[in-house]
Parts: structure tokens; sequence; C-alpha cells
């Protein structure tokens, strides 16, 4: 008689190989065994025999204490799937607290964050006086700047009118230079005096023209002698505001007139007393003077020269300072008819 062939069993997937590991692992397997193998030999052994009722009653203990064994597994089983449910129900319990107190913590941490916000708000001054006070400062700013640029426009008309003031005062420099080529000759003869006085005017006009040529030949050379030049004019309209009758003038210290070489000692005098507040002022500037005529070792006649030393008041005359010559006149002096 021929066997029947077997099936081939089919392959198993891995996930089917994972289950029969662990099913062999939680199951002991050894009892099972046991009892199936005794079963077998109780099966097998005669029916008469006395053993065989004992094997008989030992397998049914086996059994009974198997079955208790399942039965108590079972419970394990059932007591083990309730707490995994309970589990599971705690579980969600806790997920939905922890979700009420994310919320939670989410809307104290926006009302910190309002209170933070409330607290600088009302640190600062209401909307409308910000308002007023940013206006303010915008007309500050505006008024700042117009006056900035008056002040701007103010100091670039300033700086023109300055710099046209400097190009005149250049020009008036270079207008009172006076030419360095320019040589005149000396002094022209004196001409005499006639009864009639035409002498007398003829050579009082050659003086001056001479006394012009040499006070330009002074200022070149010497500072001194442009000093001793302005005095000579103080004195001449000193001795001039002195005239019977003619009220004195103000003097101008800028302005030039008719200066001659040769005064009588009572013009000198007169006129000196008239420039006496003058020459008080430039006392220093006339001793500068006296000390620069006095290194050239000649004195001009009519020109006057307060001594350094010895001198006693500011505007008394030195004597013998003034000497006229022989046949000259001064113009204060009055004519004999």
């Amino acid at each position: 008689m021929a066997q029947p062939q077997r099936a081939p069993f089919p392959d198993m997937t891995p996930a089917h190989e994972d289950a029969l590991i662990h099913s062999r692992l939680m199951n002991d397997e050894r009892v099972l065994r046991r009892l199936a193998k005794r079963f077998h030999a109780v099966a097998q052994s005669p029916a008469s025999s006395t053993a065989r009722e004992k094997e008989r009653e030992s397998l049914l203990d086996d059994l009974a204490a198997f079955q208790s064994q399942l039965a108590t597994r079972a419970l394990v089983c059932d007591a083990e799937r309730r707490q995994v449910l309970h589990y599971e129900a705690e579980r969600k319990r806790i997920e939905e607290e922890q979700e009420v107190l994310r919320g939670e913590l989410v809307q104290l941490k926006n009302e910190l964050e309002v209170e933070q916000i409330a607290e600088r708000v009302n640190i600062l001054a209401p909307r409308g006086e910000l308002e007023q006070s940013i206006a303010g400062l915008e007309e500050e700013i505006a008024s700042i700047e117009a006056q900035l640029e008056a002040e701007q426009r103010a100091m670039s008309s300033r700086k023109t009118a300055f710099d046209v003031v400097v190009s005149e005062l250049q020009t008036l420099r270079l207008m009172g230079k006076d030419d360095p080529d320019e040589e005149h000759d000396g002094d022209l003869p004196d001409v005499p005096m006639g009864e009639d006085g035409e002498g007398e005017g003829e050579a009082d006009d050659e003086r001056e023209e001479g006394d012009d040529e040499d006070d330009a030949r002074r200022k070149r050379d010497t500072p001194a002698a442009a000093d001793s030049t302005e005095l000579d004019e103080k004195i001449d309209l000193g001795a001039e505001s002195s005239a019977p009758g003619t009220p004195a003038p103000k003097l101008n210290p800028s302005a030039r007139s008719f200066k001659p070489r040769q005064m009588s000692e009572l013009g000198t005098s007169s006129a000196l007393e008239e420039l006496g507040p003058e020459k008080e002022d430039g006392e220093q500037d006339e001793q500068e003077q006296e000390q620069g005529l006095a290194t050239d070792g000649d004195i001009e006649m009519g020109e006057v020269v307060e001594q350094s030393q010895g001198s006693t008041g500011h505007g008394a005359p030195a004597p013998g300072s003034n000497e006229r010559e022989e046949g000259e006149t001064s113009p204060l002096t009055p004519l004999s008819t």
C-alpha cells in the first residue's frame, strides 16, 4: 500500500517566523509533550493490566493539573489585558491634561506680554501730548533751519563785502605808493621877497614843490621822516587856525595842506599850543622821530624837533629849534608896508 505524499510546507514570511518564535518563548510546551508521551504509552499498554489503570489515573491527574494551570494563565492574561486597557485610558487622560496645560501656559504667556506692554504704554505720555510735542519739535527744527540759512546768507554777503573792502584797500594802497622810478631835483633857490609881496608868493610856491619832493624822498628813506612830515602838517594846521579872527577848526590828521619850511617862533609856539593834546597822544612817536632825525646830523630849517630829554611840557617847543634865514619871513608874520 502506497503511503500518501505530504503537501509541501509553505514558505513562512518574516512576520510568521517572528510570531512563531514569540509563541515558543512565551509558551512552555515541555509539559504538553510529556503528557502527550504518557497518553501514547497508556493507549498502547494492554487493557487488562493493573499498571495501565495506574498510569491512566496518573495521566488524568496530570491533565487536571495542566488544565488548572491553563485556567490560571488565562486569568492572568485577562488581568493583563484589562491592565493594558486601563493604561491606555490613563495615557489618553494624561495627554488630554497635557493639552489643557499647554493651552493654559500659552494663555499665561500672552497675559504676561500684555501686562508688560501695558506697563510701557502707561509709562509713556498720552498720544495727544506726544503729537503736540512732535509738532513743536518740527516747528523748532524748521525755525532753526531758516535761521541757519539766513546766517549763511548773511555770512556770504559779509564775506563778499569784506572781499570788496580788501580789494579797495589794496587798490588805495597801490595808488598811495610813489613811483620808485620818479626822481626829482633838490630844493629850488630862494627868491628874495619884494615890497609888493610877489617874490614871497613865488618863493613859497617853489618851496612847496621842493618840500613835496623832499617829503616823498624822506618817506621812502625812513619811517621817522614820514612821522616828521605828519607833525609838520599838524603844526601848519595849528598855525592857520591861530590867525586872528579865524575860528580853530577841528584837526584832521589825514588831510594834506600847505607845508611851509620856515616858521617864526611866534607861529610855532601858537601851533604847538593848539596841538598840545594831540602831541601828548603821539609823544612816543615824536621821540622816535627825534632819534631818527638826530642820526642824520643836520636839521633842516622849518622842521620842529622836540627834545627827547629835559623837556618840561608836552606842548612847549624846544628853544632855538626854529630859525629863519636872512630875508625869509613866516606866513604868519604880517608884511610891513
